[in-house]
């Protein structure tokens, strides 16, 4: 029996066109289709009607024998590795080298169905895919950093994990991936991303991307959103209620509510336009970046989990963090704070609160402080003499006669 590629070039040799179907039998044979390149089945061949084209017929008819004899292995639906199907020399080579199992250049039905994930990082020539519609069962696809410009799913519908950030795609289309679950393309160019419906997904990072607008109110198994970096001069996460992480950080939005994502634990919305920010209800909240904002008022009494609190350069003129008592670092510079009660925060390692007019400061009971910058205030005087663990002391700028840093152990 001849080899799977003599056959295959003996159906070429042999085939002849009646109508619009290359014809190389004369019942229920495997044919090659020379516009797609797929191995199907044809169930009959179309009668020669003229003189002509059953000469024709007849003069094939002593190569025919051969296909015949195509075994098993060459099946409906086969896809045959080639410049057609798989344009991009890159991409042509990884499946040839990772999904051609038995290496006869054509990809069986098994063998399509048995590739689940592929791997395609970093590999910048790839930058056509064409042919990975082929691949039906895919579950993850992993190209980011490929230098691609256009990217089709919409025959992956398996898809649960998609990876295609660092390229320089325009357009992204999930619609049909309705089985998607992590979605990662940021650092690309969209300027709009309908994720609709994508009902499944949980995480999704779209930052530095070009997006004026991003609609997630169907996404309500959504847990984590970095969508920070963009255009967005709004964002409803009002039916995200198992949202746990939200960066949006770098925008333009001039209001945010999170009062219905209690299950909220990070929120990371510096650089933006916020007048208010209203964070009470987000008792599970363990980190807050709310810089670069325009908040004359900051609430965190509710917020007794926080560890990690940034709110420097508003308009804050009161500050009262005496019920978070697991905080290990404040940063307020920059604000209009007059006073600063820290002696709740005895977990506190990173003090920052300069640019303020403060006129006293007692860091007495902050034993663990590691770091204090309280710059360009009002102190006349500054007690550090129980934070023996300070290796860090900002304190210029101040109104200060003197200062005895003989207990620091790294001044000394």
């Amino acid at each position: 029996m001849k080899s799977i590629r003599t056959i295959i070039a003996a159906i070429l040799t042999a085939t002849i066109t009646l109508g619009a179907v290359p014809v190389i039998s004369t019942e229920d044979v495997r044919a090659y289709d020379s516009e797609n390149q797929v191995i199907r089945r044809t169930d009959e061949i179309p009668d020669g009607s003229d003189e002509e084209n059953q000469t024709d017929v007849d003069y094939v008819e002593e190569e025919i024998f051969e296909i015949e004899e195509i075994t098993d292995d060459v099946e409906a639906g086969s896809v045959v590795i080639n410049t057609v199907n798989f344009p991009n020399e890159l991409f042509r080579t990884y499946v040839s080298q990772n999904c051609d199992t038995n290496q006869d250049g054509i990809l069986s039905n098994r063998e399509i169905d048995a590739v689940s994930s592929m791997d395609l990082n970093n590999n910048y020539g790839m930058s056509d895919l064409t042919g990975i519609e082929y691949f039906t069962s895919l579950d993850r696809l992993e190209c980011n950093g490929c230098g691609l410009t256009s990217l089709d799913v919409s025959h992956n519908t398996a898809l649960e994990t998609l990876y295609c950030y660092n390229n320089n795609l325009s357009s992204l289309d999930v619609s049909h991936n309705t089985a998607l679950e992590t979605l990662y393309c940021y650092y690309n160019h969209l300027t709009s991303l309908d994720v609709s419906h994508n009902t499944a997904l949980e995480t999704l990072y779209c930052y530095s991307n070009e997006l004026s607008s991003l609609d997630v109110g169907q996404n309500t198994a959504l847990k984590t959103l970095y969508c920070y970096s963009n255009y967005l001069s709004s964002l409803d996460v009002s039916n995200n209620t198992a949202l746990e992480t939200l960066y949006c950080y770098s925008n333009y939005l001039s209001s945010l509510d999170v009062s219905n994502n209690t299950a909220l634990e990070t929120l990371y919305c510096y650089y933006n336009q916020l007048t208010r920010l209203n964070v009470s209800s987000n008792t599970a909240l363990i980190n807050l970046w709310c810089y670069y904002n325009n908040l004359s008022s900051l609430d965190v009494s509710s917020n007794t989990a926080l560890i990690d609190l940034s709110c420097f350069h508003n308009n804050l003129s009161s500050l009262d963090v005496s019920n978070n008592t697991a905080l290990t670092s404040l940063s307020c510079s920059s604000n209009r704070l007059t006073s600063l009660d820290m002696s709740h925060n005895t977990a506190l390692e990173t003090l920052s609160c300069y640019g303020n007019n403060l006129t006293s400061l007692d860091v007495s009971n902050n034993t663990a402080l590691t770091s204090l910058s309280c710059s360009s205030n009002r102190l006349t005087s500054l007690d550090v003499s129980h934070n023996t663990a300070l290796f860090s002391l900002s304190c210029q700028e101040n109104r200060l006669d003197s200062l005895d840093i003989s207990s620091c152990s790294i001044f000394s």
